[in-house]
């Protein structure tokens, strides 16, 4: 693999619009937007900036690593739709890698925890309900993605743990979840958290079939009818 191969990674999956340009060794530039609703509006002109760049700086992008759930279900449309159009446009691979799994990552490239530590990143889906999973500081699964309501019994299986609560849902579970090794921290979902997951599917062909992918959403859709339209009906 060429020094000069990039990567665009798009996140999509939270409030946080993030759009990263990566090598293998590094981050190049990224772009973040936190307003409310505003992946739709700067998810192109984001990849547009980042494209250009890669252009200058004379990087071949050869693949689009791509936050495919679980999160926020208008979100994630909007970063599949746009990587779909991209790879469909260019020819380029979708390397999808899972939203917690990301999280994990890169929290675990930039901070220090012990080897017999468990990370359990955490996305926030309303009330006390939070996508979750759960992976050893070496990244191995060890529970699968899933949408849990949390409560004082939770993960309690972890009582003599050092566990690493982590994400924009953890905070919210600090207050119930009670563990002497716990610690629980507002990890954003970022585009740079994929960077070294990325590298390593593409190395390995891990690319998503453009025509029967779709994102990881655990739960199904389910719209709100405003109450005027029932009672008009």
């Amino acid at each position: 693999m060429s020094e000069r191969t990039a990567f665009l990674a798009v996140e999509t999956s939270s409030n946080v619009c993030s759009l990263a340009l990566f090598t293998a060794s590094e981050i190049i530039a990224e772009r973040t937007d936190t307003e409310p609703n505003a992946h739709a509006k700067q998810v192109a002109l984001f990849a547009k900036e980042l494209l250009e760049e890669a252009k200058q700086r004379g990087l071949q992008v050869e693949a689009i690593a791509l936050s495919s759930g679980p999160g926020s279900y208008t979100g994630l449309r909007i970063g599949a739709s746009f990587a779909k159009g991209y790879a469909f446009a260019t020819g380029k691979p979708i390397i999808a890698i899972s939203t917690l799994e990301a999280l994990a990552s890169g929290f675990l490239q930039s901070n220090a925890i012990p080897s017999e530590a468990t990370i359990i990143p955490m996305i926030d889906a309303g009330r006390m309900e939070v996508y979750t999973a759960s992976y050893t500081s070496q990244l191995k699964e060890l529970s699968a993605p899933e949408a849990a309501i949390i409560t004082p019994e939770s993960f309690q299986k972890l009582l003599d743990t050092p566990a690493f609560f982590i994400g924009n849902g953890a905070p919210k579970c600090a207050q119930t979840i009670s563990l002497p090794n716990a610690s629980f921290l507002p990890f954003d979902c970022m585009a740079r958290n994929m960077q070294k997951i990325a590298f390593e599917r593409y190395a390995e062909g891990r690319f998503a079939n453009l025509a029967y992918w779709e994102p990881d959403y655990i739960k199904p859709y389910n719209a709100l009818i405003a109450k005027n339209k029932v009672l008009n009906r």
